[in-house]
């Protein structure tokens, strides 16, 4: 599987690390599913083109729009090549304050931003959630959702399509406890994906 990775200026100026973490938490996945894999990052050199458009995808807020990021984005869309974004801007999507990131798999896109993350965790501990994150949404992309993890968190809304178990796929809602599952399941087998999950990434 071929993956294009995309960040957006500041992204590449104040925290190019976040580029190299997220990459390592797509191969993470990657490795779990027995996929071979490899990365194209020309979409890098487009990173002053991406700041526009996540200005242009901006409200009054200064939040960017999930649903017009992505349907700026959209002509990028390649399901054989997923493209996973990183912006430095916050993310909101309809009916929420905030979101970490989203993926839509049939269109092969994955956006995740730091904005939270680079305000509320130590430097130090920021690869190590951004890894986190990247393996969360790039575990959305290879099919874990509400019609394929085994055990579904039942609590609906924003917990919808994630699960239960101690896994990288259980949803979190707060940059404190993001933090504290990235810092608990850095060193597990597997990604930190429970054996249900794995069983769904090496059948897809």
């Amino acid at each position: 599987m071929n993956v294009r990775i995309a960040a957006d200026a500041e992204v590449l100026q104040q925290n190019p690390e976040s580029v190299t973490a997220t990459c390592a938490g797509i191969g993470d996945v990657l490795r779990v599913s027995g996929r071979d894999y490899m990365f194209d990052q020309d979409f890098l050199s487009q990173a002053e083109s991406l700041s526009f458009v996540e200005q242009h995808s901006s409200g009054s807020t200064g939040q960017v729009d999930a649903d017009q990021f992505f349907m700026n984005i959209r002509e990028l869309a390649d399901a054989q090549e997923p493209l996973f974004v990183l912006l430095s801007k916050d993310l909101r999507a309809e009916g929420t304050n905030f979101i970490f990131g989203f993926g839509i798999k049939e269109a092969g896109i994955c956006v995740q931003s730091l904005y939270r993350y680079v305000r509320e965790v130590r430097q130090v501990e920021l690869p190590v959630i951004v890894r986190h994150i990247a393996r969360h949404e790039f575990g959305h992309m290879l099919g874990l959702d509400g019609t394929s993890i085994r055990n579904q968190d039942t609590r609906g809304g924003l917990y919808r399509g994630h699960c239960a178990n101690d896994c990288t796929m259980q949803q979190v809602m707060t940059v404190v406890e993001a933090n504290q599952r990235a810092q608990r399941l850095q060193t597990r087998p597997n990604a930190g994906f429970c054996s249900g999950c794995v069983e769904v990434l090496q059948s897809h």
